[in-house]
């Protein structure tokens, strides 16, 4: 497959079914679709505002994070990593959690709707008009009567410690 420069469309025949790292563009605002080329690492294969991903994995690069945070510059430091689908095979507008992230507020990625963190793995992530969307497996369990003995686990970040439920 060629490598595609950054303004031109993904071929969505060839990516299907297919590996592929999504991040925003942060001088087009599109997102950029990358795929694993062995010995070279990710290589663009193009540019979109409207995709759907499967069996997804949300990273951030902590190593950059901090330095956005010491420079109060911008620079991609976070991604998500799943199997493309289509550009949109169906709408997740249905049940929508709206996803959102902000380094120079927090570390981790956020229910625009709620401000509440999300799992970092999930079924679906759909990017419709530039909005990103995931399925509500992605929402954190919140706390209850009913599970309020389930496992705690807390952990450090790099300025607090935060509390997590599982």
């Amino acid at each position: 497959m060629a490598y595609r420069r950054v303004d031109q469309p993904p071929d969505w025949e060839a990516l299907t079914n297919q590996k592929v790292r999504v991040y925003r563009n942060l001088l087009t605002g599109w997102l950029t679709l990358q795929i694993w080329v062995k010995g070279e690492g990710w290589r663009v294969a193009g540019c979109t505002q409207t995709c759907l991903l499967r069996q997804v994995s949300l990273h951030v690069d902590l190593k950059k994070y901090h330095w956005i945070q010491k420079h109060q510059r911008r620079t991609v430091c976070a991604w998500a990593v799943g199997t493309l689908v289509a550009p949109v095979a169906e709408d997740l507008r249905q049940t929508p959690v709206p996803l959102g992230y902000n380094p120079l507020k927090r570390t981790e990625f956020y229910d625009k709707a709620t401000d509440c963190p999300v799992k970092t793995q999930f079924a679906k992530l759909a990017a419709i008009d530039n909005e990103v969307f995931v399925s509500p497996d992605a929402q954190q369990q919140t706390f209850t009567q009913s599970n309020r003995h389930d496992s705690l686990f807390i952990f450090p970040t790099p300025f607090q410690f935060s509390l997590v439920l599982l």
